[in-house]
């Protein structure tokens, strides 16, 4: 039903195969049309400092890396109406279902086993009992165990 725009396409090959893999899927399920932020690929330290410096991010880039740097990282959010829309609602409804694209894809012998799909929704609880990054999706090596 959708697809990845050109520009989101072109920020999408900045990651790693296995999440270019899982977000081709994630937006062919999707009932609604997903974007990538200009800065939700792979970032230079210098990006992840500006956006740790605005406080978007906990991690400088320098001292505390993120995810984003080497690729093991994306941000996903929804598309209305020919903007980004970071929506409580569909933000939730994105990481529901990226975390469901993922498991099928690894029980489905696309993607390794040891490897596991970690969603900024299940991070630090907010009072709306969400995490605080929820268009956030990273590679990890274990399992996520959400922080209360």
């Amino acid at each position: 039903m959708y697809r990845w725009s050109k520009k989101s396409r072109d920020i999408i090959t900045t990651t790693d195969h296995i999440i270019q893999l899982w977000a081709d899927e994630l937006i062919a399920r999707s009932k609604i049309d997903l974007a990538i932020h200009y800065t939700g690929g792979r970032r230079t330290a210098e990006l992840q400092n500006q956006l740790f410096k605005k406080g978007v991010s906990k991690a400088d880039g320098y001292e505390k890396k993120s995810y984003h740097q080497t690729g093991k990282a994306i941000d996903i959010c929804a598309y209305v109406n020919g903007h980004i829309s970071w929506n409580f609602e569909r933000l939730c409804y994105i990481g529901g279902l990226g975390l469901e694209v993922f498991e099928d894809l690894k029980d489905q012998g696309v993607l390794p086993d040891g490897i596991y799909l970690h969603w900024g929704g299940l991070w630090s609880f907010k009072d709306d009992g969400m995490g605080w990054d929820k268009g956030h999706f990273e590679l990890r090596d274990k399992p996520q165990i959400p922080k209360a």
